[in-house]
């Protein structure tokens, strides 16, 4: 193939001159991608409503200006798209291939709704890095059988949307020989799906996407995005990859405004997750801590257990019923009995929040009685909803309720959201995770031409979230209240200023690979997260067949610098998870309050680390151990086959730095006796009064507790 070559500072990125696709990619003359079938793909929404895919194959004629070790790349002559040019500007600069796509003369008749440029394909045998729920390494099954996910109608995928589930713009893929760092530098932070899947079904060959979605202000027969998609030649592993990114977070300008973290999580509290109704998986129904107030002897018992403050969250409180929204205040049996318990946690130094359901809209509950499909259909309610291209309302059934998402540019929604969260601040109330079910502050998509957005997906929807989290700050400091509010999973990029303490979902990655704290090693100086409800735990592992593997997921959540969570069975003892079955033995729970007790001490006496810190790269690595398995239930090994388990790293490990330059770094032991480890170190270190330089040592782990290993001071 006749390529013409642009050269980085060791590295050389080859353009096919036939079509203009990525032919080679090289770096210390290791290859680092595969060959691209295709330079580009695009999607429309034509005006019946309907999707119409396209890509630079259905283009009949290519122009290559080939310019000082640059390019650009034009495109023409698409019958699915007459006028349309597809201009594609390839540069080398600040280390990295960067390309600038431009749609022009779009018709009339279409709405250009994604770009997907350029199309990079990477070998399967490499590790696949994805920045969903704090980032996960991909594993088979799943890397090479996923099918492409994107945010649509009437399913509105939200598997890698940006800012969403995915909190990060970039992917990874990386091997021995080298990898590349495949992302947005948009400070703008439009939405994005950042997907990977099989290359037209060859299991040798993984193609990554980040779409770019074209609704924002300007004319509608021109896209062109005033940021790159970056490709950029690496060493290491995910956390250099993460190195990279959090070198660019740091140049964001949002970041300037990003306040304080809130003095009481210098406290460390132990976040405590219960239910007021229901028993397990079942919703329905009361259960003793109906009465809130009956829930506060075990939380002052679990309080002086762990040694510190806890922060009590409520689920399932609701008035209509357990995640049934927008009207959520009054809770189920009104104010008196929450206010007890709001009272005797604040007179005891403990603290009280409550989870919400997000943006989402009940139409009927599918779990008792209650419906507003009357008042739905009599006020015209759908009006205000979001909806697809077709301009019909996005109706959804979850198995909770049926309804929809409001549209959150529409003063209809906004209002109810902004008197709900008012009502909740001025109740007393410390911490309110509103946006359960917007994954990472995801605003969901709406194509209507009759709200005040462009009728596609893109930037618009991350400037409504980030107004409507702004105004609900606003509306919380008018009433006089300190509550902070968050998301579940770990907030995105442009909402860490609103959202600072959010309910952690990486534990819901075991299905696709092994989680990673990436989202704490680029964000964590910014915003926290709390382990979170673990919701997910029982359905997807086999608990009882791991019976450690709460106490493994504690070590994790405190390594990754998270506040500490446990959630509660009606009888005071802690689950596996949120929803696990209650019929079925509880986890040992003296040894996990011994590790909690054990971790939370270590968590306030190094607060410069664990909450003020960033993490590093670490120099000390395990040797010799083998690694820790979590089966997975049968019902959640992947269709493909052959994924009965998720490897994991045998011990829970990581490195901080302190503002200050200290360095640490924590090995926990999760299981009850001591345990001898063989380490290996790439610099210096000091265990305790004992000094090790470079090399391999061996050393012995206290049980239910963590190895503390310091490092010379930076600067």
């Amino acid at each position: 193939m006749e390529v013409f070559k642009i050269f980085g500072d060791d590295s050389e990125l080859h353009l096919s001159r036939r079509d203009g696709s990525i032919a080679a990619m090289r770096r210390r003359r290791k290859e680092l991608l595969l060959p691209a079938r295709l330079a580009f793909s695009l999607r429309f929404v034509d005006a019946e409503g309907g999707y119409r895919p396209l890509d630079s194959g259905h283009f009949a004629n290519f122009e290559l200006q080939e310019l000082k070790n640059a390019a650009v790349c034009r495109w023409t002559g698409c019958a699915g798209a007459p006028g349309t040019t597809v201009k594609l500007d390839i540069s080398f600069r600040d280390r990295a291939f960067r390309f600038r796509p431009e749609v022009t003369g779009v018709p009339e008749a279409l709405r250009l709704e994604l770009v997907d440029a350029p199309v990079i394909v990477v070998p399967e045998s490499n590790e696949l890095f994805w920045p969903r729920h704090d980032g996960c390494l991909v594993d088979q099954p799943e890397k090479g059988s996923r099918y492409f996910q994107r945010l649509s109608a009437p399913g509105m995928a939200v598997g890698g949307c940006y800012p969403g589930p995915c909190q990060m713009q970039y992917l990874a893929s990386y091997s021995p020989d080298g990898g590349i760092w495949f992302g947005a530098e948009d400070f703008r932070h439009g939405t994005k799906t950042l997907e990977f899947g099989a290359d037209d079904g060859d299991g040798t060959r993984i193609r990554l996407r980040i779409e770019q979605y074209c609704g924002q202000d300007g004319p509608p027969e021109r896209y062109a995005p005033d940021y790159d998609i970056v490709l950029r030649p690496f060493e290491g592993d995910w956390t250099d990859a993460a190195a990279i990114c959090r070198d660019q977070v740091r140049r964001d300008p949002s970041l300037k405004s990003i306040p304080p973290k809130p003095e009481w999580l210098d406290e460390s509290p132990v976040a405590v997750i219960l239910s007021i109704r229901g028993r397990g998986e079942s919703f329905a129904g009361e259960n003793a801590y109906s009465r809130c107030e009956n829930a506060f002897p075990r939380l002052r018992e679990l309080s002086e257990a762990f040694g510190s403050p806890v922060l009590a969250l409520l689920m399932r409180w609701d008035r209509h019923g357990p995640w049934l929204p927008p009207w959520c205040w009054p809770p189920a049996g009104g104010t008196e009995s929450l206010f007890r318990l709001r009272d005797l946690l604040h007179e005891s130094g403990n603290r009280i929040g409550l989870y919400c359901s997000g943006t989402a809209f009940t139409v009927r509950s599918l779990m008792n009685g209650y419906t507003c499909r009357d008042e739905f259909e009599r006020d015209g309610l759908n009006r205000r909803m979001a909806c697809g291209p077709d301009g019909k309302t996005l109706w959804t059934m979850n198995g909770i309720r049926e309804g929809t998402q409001l549209c959150i540019t529409e003063e209809f929604g906004r209002e109810i959201m902004l008197d709900q969260v008012r009502r909740i601040a001025e109740a007393g109330i410390d911490y309110l995770q509103f946006f359960d079910q917007n994954f990472g502050g995801i605003c969901y998509p709406c194509y209507s031409k009759e709200h005040r957005h462009p009728p596609v997906p893109g930037r618009w929807q991350t400037e409504a979230m980030t107004r409507l989290i702004d105004d609900m700050n606003e509306q919380i400091r008018r009433t006089g209240s300190r509550m902070i509010l968050g998301t579940e999973s770990s907030a995105s990029m442009p909402y860490l200023a609103g959202l600072p303490l959010n309910d952690s979902r990486r534990i819901c990655q075991v299905v696709y690979g092994r989680p990673v704290p990436a989202y704490s090693f680029v964000y964590h100086r910014y915003a926290g997260s709390f382990l979170g409800n673990q919701c997910t735990v029982w359905q997807n592992v086999d608990c009882p067949a791991c019976p450690d593997n709460l106490l493994y997921r504690l070590a994790e959540g405190f390594c990754a610098g998270e506040l500490l969570a446990v959630t509660l069975r009606a009888d005071g003892s802690i689950a596996w998870g949120a929803a696990d079955d209650w019929s079925e033995p509880p986890p040992d729970n003296e040894t996990a309050i011994t590790l909690i007790r054990n971790l939370n001490r270590l968590r306030r006496k190094y607060r410069k680390f664990l909450l003020h810190g960033e993490m590093e790269k670490s120099p000390v690595r395990v040797a010799g151990l083998p690694a820790y398995r979590l089966p997975l239930r049968p019902r959640r090994q992947h269709a493909g086959g052959g994924k009965a388990f998720t490897e994991l790293p045998p011990l829970p490990e990581s490195c901080w730095s302190a503002p200050d330059g200290e360095r640490i770094q924590f090995l926990v032991n999760f299981r009850p006796e001591p345990r001898q480890v063989e380490l290996r170190s790439t610099e210096p270190c000091r265990i305790g009064g004992r000094e090790f330089g470079p090399g391999g040592f061996r050393a012995e782990l206290p049980p239910l507790d963590a190895l503390t290993i310091h490092f010379r001071q930076r600067g």
